[in-house]
Parts: structure tokens; sequence; C-alpha cells
């Protein structure tokens, strides 16, 4: 099923982003093409088929702001290699996925469910990926220059800049309520934030 976008949710005069919802929700569906083009960026909230195993993204408009439901525990990838304009996506429900990145700046929002089932390269660009848990050493991430924090309710989220699958991480930013743990930060080639 292809899905294409083009001047889809809005932002505010006040900076707030609405976002629009896109229903294909038909079961037997496994494999989606998302087609972001446009001259803004396409903001969506989407939900799939149960049936879902792969989803494609391309285009040249960003795609942000933007979440997957209704997808089953089949889905395992998300390709994102043909898009030029930069994602923004919430990946946090619990599933063990390959994502790929495209040519932008894009963002990959997790929360406690990276694991060391997946597997994330962010592309080009300069790539974020969001955490509210501590990132296994075993977890391969390729071509992530930030690492987010985001972890709520107190939780205080271990992370350890050594571990090789950091290797790419530049900057470490910081939006917990607890109080992160950062071991082996290297002055002059990581930031915190």
């Amino acid at each position: 099923v292809t899905i294409n976008l083009e001047g889809v949710g809005a932002i505010s005069s006040l900076g707030s982003s609405t976002r629009a919802t896109v229903v294909a929700s038909t079961a037997g569906i496994e494999s989606y093409q998302i087609n972001s083009n446009g001259a803004a960026t396409n903001r969506a909230q989407f939900t799939l088929s149960p049936d879902t195993k792969t989803i494609k993204i391309a285009g040249s408009a960003g795609l942000s702001n933007t979440s997957i439901g209704g997808t089953s525990t089949n889905l395992t990838t998300i390709d994102a290699s043909a898009a030029t304009g930069g994602i923004s996506l919430d990946v946090s429900m619990a599933r063990d996925l390959s994502i790929t990145g495209g040519d932008g700046n894009d963002s990959f929002t997790f929360a406690g469910n990276l694991t060391a089932a997946d597997t994330i390269d962010g592309g080009a660009g300069t790539n974020t990926v969001s955490v509210t848990a501590a990132v296994a050493a075993n977890v391969v991430l390729k071509n992530i220059q930030t690492l987010s924090l985001a972890a709520t309710s107190g939780t205080n989220v271990a992370v350890d800049l050594s571990q090789a699958n950091l290797a790419a991480i530049t900057t470490v930013s910081n939006s917990s309520t607890g109080t992160p743990s950062l071991t082996n930060a290297t002055p002059g080639v990581h930031t915190l934030s």
C-alpha cells in the first residue's frame, strides 16, 4: 500500500504542531510505502495493519512528529534510506526493529524499548536517538551523532560512552527529570547539554 503525503499536519502561529491521522489498517497488508513530499514538512500519526512487516519512507519533504500505531509484532523493518527531507519518528513500541535513515537529519524516539535486538543506521545527516533507559552495549547504532536522554518519573539513565556502539556519538543532551550517569565522556569529543 502506498501513502502519499503533501501538506499534511500543521504548525500554529504559536509554534505548536498538529498531526493528521492516517488510517490504513486493513488486515493482511504487510508492506507500506510512505512518500513525504511538498513544500513543507508533513506531520502524521499512522494506524496501520496489524500484519505490517515493512515500512518504507521516501520523499523530499520532512516527516516530523510522526508515530506509528496499530502494528503487530510482525513489524521488523523501517527503511527511510530514500528520504531526503529528514524524518522524526516515534518507534517506542516494543518491537525488534531494523531502521535505516536517509539523507536528512533524522531522529528516532525509542523510549525504554531500545534493546540488543534493534539495529539503527541513521544514514547521512546529523541523527539522534532518544531513550529513557540505558543503552545496551550490543545495540547496533551507526551514524547516530546525538544521544538524547529523556527519562521521566525521576529515572536515572546510565550511559557508558566508551561502548563501541556509541563511537559516533558526539553530543549527549539531557531533558530527563532524573540525574543521568555518564561515564567515559571525553573532552573535545563529547558535548554534554
